[in-house]
């Protein structure tokens, strides 16, 4: 349930200067790479994710300079390498540096489809409790996110089609820790429109990979407990990248019931279970909506 600040990595290193070195800082497809040669350090970033990513590069610096600065922002296009910084001494001290990098995936600003209405992202035979939704007090502040609690196992399915921009399936653990903030199994689903879906703490065992292009209602893996968590549950967003800033702000949607509007789920409430489709050739994407009608539970009201 933890504040996701999605696809966000940091980085730190402390080094001196060699003549003749180089290195490769990689986290899930995404590498800061620096060479040394001669008395200038060249800092880059690239990265294997079929959508674009920022990167953040901050330096600090004793007894050398930068171009372009110490700090910098770059865009990083899909298969393309991206010049960072050159750093070189300056001064008569000892040149020592370290630098930190944290990164964001998707399209910088895009622009969310208003019309775009979505499934509940699970299957399995019973309907599901919403426990934290939109700005929810535990870790939901200032983001428009969806928590539904399930048991470890439940089929999580993509709430809208897309390209899957990224997986992370290497976590086994989960509890309410701080520790754990940031290590749970999660898909990532690029829509045509350049926002992005996150499915998170999901268990060891994803069905899809990177680049897959995927319908709604099909099979992303299985619910799970892994991360920051206080139980077994789905964390559903839809964010943007911002320009610049190398960090997202979440989108609020609609989910399909069945009418031009479409609904916001809200917390206390039961919903779904969505129906699976077996792959992108199994049914169009949008061919059918989703009995989106919330039912009451022992835990919390219907909603109104």
């Amino acid at each position: 349930m933890a504040r996701m600040r999605q696809v966000a990595f940091l980085l730190v290193l402390a080094l001196g200067l060699a003549p003749s070195a180089a290195s490769a800082d990689c986290v899930d497809g995404i590498c800061v790479d620096w060479e040394t040669e001669a008395d200038e350090t060249l800092f880059l970033a690239r990265h294997e994710l079929p959508v674009p990513i920022q990167v953040r590069l901050r330096l600090e610096l004793r007894n050398m300079a930068a171009d372009p600065a110490d700090e910098v922002v770059a865009l990083v296009p899909v298969g393309e390498e991206v010049t960072l910084a050159t750093i070189w001494p300056e001064g008569s001290g000892e040149p020592r540096w370290k630098y930190r990098w944290r990164s964001a995936l998707g399209e910088p600003d895009a622009a969310h489809d208003e019309a775009a209405r979505y499934r509940i992202p699970f299957g399995g035979k019973a309907p599901r409790r919403l426990t934290q939704g939109g700005n929810g007090g535990f870790s939901h502040r200032g983001r428009t996110a969806y928590d539904f609690r399930m048991p470890v196992g439940t089929p999580i399915l993509a709430a809208r089609g897309g390209v899957v921009a990224k997986v992370v399936d290497v976590y086994t653990r989960g509890g309410r820790r701080r520790s754990l903030a940031g290590k749970a199994n999660r898909v990532m689903i690029a829509h045509d429109d350049g926002s992005v879906a996150l499915y998170v703490h999901l268990s060891k065992g994803a069905v899809v990979s990177t680049g897959d292009r995927v319908v709604a209602g099909q099979r992303l893996g299985l619910s799970g407990n892994t991360g920051y968590t206080t139980g077994p549950h789905l964390h559903f967003e839809v964010y943007a990248a911002v320009s610049g800033q190398v960090d997202t702000e979440s989108i609020s949607i609609r989910f399909d019931d069945g009418s031009p509007r479409g609904t916001t789920p809200v917390a206390g409430s039961y919903y779904g279970p969505a129906e699976e489709v077996a792959g992108p050739l199994a049914r169009a994407e949008g061919a059918s909506a989703l009995a989106l009608s919330p039912r009451p539970g022992p835990a919390g009201p219907a909603r109104p």
